[in-house]
């Protein structure tokens, strides 16, 4: 889906897709602190506001 870069920080989004159905994994990365957080969800919508949130 895509990559994104804000200041030094860096988020992803990516779909994920098996049996079960499909799933949203969204990253961020603080390299500053080096850490990294995700979040999966199964919903697009709150995926993609929680990866615009991030970008703030």
């Amino acid at each position: 889906m895509g990559s994104f870069n804000y200041g030094n920080r860096k988020s992803r989004r990516q779909k994920i897709e098996n049996h079960a159905g499909r799933k949203y994994k969204v990253t961020r990365r603080m390299p500053e602190l080096s850490i990294a957080e995700t979040k999966i969800l199964r919903s697009k919508k709150k995926a993609i506001k929680k990866f615009e949130g991030w970008l703030k």
